[in-house]
């Protein structure tokens, strides 16, 4: 079975700093599980991983050596930082687009501040990266909860994150993210299957809404988010007047109504011949969340204590 408590009670014992341990039997999705763990979170920052990152012995040292360097705590407009990873082969994750890019980090001694989405968009740092967060900004954003424990993207919360404020992209690689094992893991399904239908409806119409300025800069990803609409929209039962009204503005019903036409109702018609299908979404998207309470929920408190730092439990 699963050792993980059992692992994270022993190194609790003999730990120099606090650790806390929660648990609960039942599966209530990522989004409810980050939203938990953040409750019990005592620190002014939070490193954002899954189980397949690993972090480096000099890890901490680093992300603290760049928070101190950055001057993040003293700028309310800045976010986080994003740290980069190494593959299990020791390859880089991820590369600059252009040489531009690279004399940035080469000029802001690997360091540079950016809006996350202007990042991911004009400067092209979409690789898998480490998200370093202020805790405080985390709770303003808290992460998607399904009544079903269906899986949501961080990428949803991060990108209303980014539409507020800024990040630093740091060139210092801190961990190792495991995507040559061939193990099974969430980010490896058929991109062509019904993969977590509300997240990626919700996450699609956010796309649309608050991104279209950097449509430019990746044209197929907008168009494909703008297809997702309305094939991910009538699987979940949202009839085209609901997509209509989710969307905010002209230029993003624009592209939907392009993307409509161009393969976003042919490939739900495909997915219907193909007998692919999904549950209906209730027509409130309020009802799709908050995930049903922990089951035998336990708590195991450090027993060191962090100064003038408060635990807020777990709601």
């Amino acid at each position: 079975g699963d050792e993980t408590s059992w692992l994270l009670l022993r190194w609790q014992e003999g730990a120099r700093f606090p650790l806390t341990l929660c648990r609960y039997d039942n599966n209530r999705g990522k989004g409810a599980a980050s939203n938990t763990g953040l409750s019990l979170v005592r620190g002014r920052y939070t490193v954002l991983m899954d189980s397949d990152n690993e972090l480096f012995e000099d890890a901490v040292e680093k992300i603290v050596d760049c928070i101190r360097t950055s001057g993040i705590d003293d700028i309310d407009e800045l976010a986080g930082m994003y740290f980069r990873y190494v593959d299990q082969r020791d390859e880089v994750i991820g590369d600059f687009p252009n040489r531009d890019v690279r004399d940035m980090f080469r000029r802001g001694d690997g360091m540079i501040r950016a809006a996350g989405n202007e990042a991911r968009y004009r400067l092209g740092l979409s690789f898998e990266q480490m998200p370093v967060m202020k805790s405080s900004v985390l709770r303003e954003y808290p992460f998607i909860e399904f009544t079903d424990s269906e899986h949501s993207q961080e990428a949803i919360t991060l990108g209303k994150i980014h539409n507020d404020h800024d990040v630093i992209h740091v060139d210092h690689v801190v961990g190792r993210y495991y995507a040559h094992d061939d193990m099974e893991r969430l980010s490896n399904g058929d991109p062509g299957a019904l993969n977590w239908p509300r997240a990626n409806y919700l996450w699609s119409v956010q796309v649309l809404n608050q991104d279209m300025q950097y449509a430019r800069h990746d044209p197929g990803f907008f168009i494909s988010r703008a297809r997702k609409v309305t094939r991910l929209g009538l699987h979940i039962g949202r009839p085209l007047s609901r997509q209509w009204s989710d969307l905010a503005h002209t230029k993003a019903r624009i592209l939907w109504l392009v993307a409509f036409l161009g393969g976003g109702l042919l490939g739900y018609f495909r997915d219907r011949l193909l007998g692919k299908s999904v549950p209906r979404a209730d027509a409130d998207i309020a009802k799709w969340g908050p995930a049903v309470p922990p089951q035998n929920l336990e708590i195991h408190p450090s027993h060191l204590e962090m100064p003038n730092q408060r635990v807020i439990p777990p709601h």
